[in-house]
């Protein structure tokens, strides 16, 4: 059905020890398909707990997560390896491997997911997504350490792309970056979506980035969904923690 969500949590907790607190506290919320959404809250709310769940890279206490349908936790290791195909991940320190040039870093998933592919049809599909995320020829043959932050993004941006993910994710994409470069990687984020025509999901605390390029506000506090709705209900919002956050939050980035 086209109104399936892409990722649905149910009453999803998750505990690191046995008598510790909550991180996710009966979680549930539903991120609809071809749509923008952003996941924001202060720090220590439980987006990056979450958006690992999302990734099968941890396993919930008690609930559930699907993701296109599909329950992770139900998964072999080897099937949801297959699975993470779907999945095109851009993370917060973009990830790259030191020993690899640029565009052997941007091949690695088609390495690993299409085996039977050519080399030369691997470095063409590579050098076709860098140069959709703003990267020439010039840079292919680099390593990750010659490289600004902005450009890494970009190459972890282009890696993300190559399997044609049918959910790209965002890892805080703009953290540490100066602001020039926050405004071109925004910018970057929202042409890839309109491009693409599918599914984005982006975790971040930069409230105006998401207010720029996102359909969809889900706003976790305490390991709950405090809010979750559209741009305009969540900028109307008259809660008090989702008006103090959003307050705080234009006040500390600026308005887009």
């Amino acid at each position: 059905m086209s109104n399936t969500p892409i990722i649905e949590a149910i009453k999803l907790s998750k505990q690191f020890t046995k008598d510790g607190d909550f991180v996710l506290n009966s979680l549930s919320l539903s991120i609809p398909k071809n749509k923008f959404t952003a996941i924001i809250g202060y720090s220590g709310t439980g987006k990056s707990v979450f958006l690992r769940q999302v990734l099968g890279l941890d396993r919930a206490t008690s609930g559930i997560v699907r993701v296109l349908g599909k329950e992770l936790h139900n998964m072999e290791p080897a099937e949801l390896n297959a699975f993470r195909k779907n999945l095109g991940v851009v993370f917060q320190d973009s990830a790259l491997f030191d020993d690899q040039t640029v565009l052997e870093n941007v091949c690695f998933p088609l390495k690993e997911h299409k085996r039977s592919m050519s080399e030369d049809k691997r470095k063409a599909i590579g050098s076709e997504k860098l140069k959709l995320s703003g990267l020439n020829e010039e840079h292919f043959n680099k390593f990750p350490e010659a490289l600004s932050g902005g450009m890494k993004r970009r190459v972890a941006l282009a890696r993300a792309l190559v399997l044609e993910p049918k959910i790209l994710i965002y890892d805080e994409p703009t953290t540490g970056l100066d602001p020039v470069l926050k405004q071109k990687v925004d910018e970057l984020i929202l042409t890839t979506h309109k491009r693409r025509s599918s599914s984005t999901l982006v975790v971040t605390h930069d409230l105006p980035s998401a207010l720029h390029f996102a359909d969809h506000i889900v706003m976790l506090n305490a390991g709950a969904v405090l809010f979750e709705g559209s741009v305009s209900e969540f900028l109307k919002s008259s809660d008090n923690l989702v008006a103090t956050f959003r307050e705080q939050g234009l006040n500390k980035y600026g308005k887009n």
